[in-house]
């Protein structure tokens, strides 16, 4: 009994350190012009370092939800394409990766809507890494920090990771229909 409270606390815990991300993600937009970029840089790596930290805690302390799984997926979206549409206030290559990001949540929704879930591959998360660093860099460009055609590099490069991880996602997904289909 006392260890089905704790895992409950646990995953409230967890999920509370995950949806922080979707409501701090927001006030960027009003405070990114006011602060300066080394401590939006990090703001910014705060919120990278709760997208490492609720998976590990909620894998170590058994605290996995459904609900956490969603809401994690969802806080990275919005972090990331609130990041990006500052980002692209300046440098409007980044809405190209808002396109990508769009495209991956469109075919993530629709598969679930039909019952169908992939599990996140490494891939994706590794994507998810390239994408990072890809928008700490036009933050740097901004500022000009780092000179802009590192950030263009680094933008074509997350596209192509995109890419790859939608066609993987598909792939994975025609897969699950058909070994459903499959009679026993």
């Amino acid at each position: 009994e006392m260890k089905r409270i704790y895992i409950g606390r646990m995953k409230i815990f967890v999920n509370l350190i995950t949806i922080s991300r979707i409501l701090f993600a927001i006030p960027l937009f009003f405070i990114m012009d006011k602060i300066g970029s080394r401590k939006l840089m990090c703001v910014i790596a705060c919120f990278l370092l709760t997208d490492q930290l609720d998976g590990f805690l909620a894998r170590k302390f058994h605290a996995q939800s459904l609900f956490g799984a969603a809401m994690d997926t969802l806080a990275d979206k919005v972090l990331c394409l609130t990041l990006l549409i500052l980002v692209g206030r300046y440098k409007p290559i980044a809405y190209f990766l808002i396109i990508g990001e769009i495209l991956i949540a469109i075919t993530n929704a629709t598969a679930s809507i039909k019952g169908k879930h992939a599990k996140s591959s490494k891939l994706g998360k590794l994507k998810m890494w390239v994408l990072s660093i890809t928008i700490i860099l036009g933050i740097l460009t901004i500022n000009n920090h780092i000179p802009y055609i590192v950030f263009q590099i680094a933008t074509i490069f997350t596209i192509l990771f995109q890419i790859k991880v939608s066609i993987d996602y598909i792939q994975t997904l025609r897969k699950e229909k058909k070994t459903k289909r499959k009679p026993s």
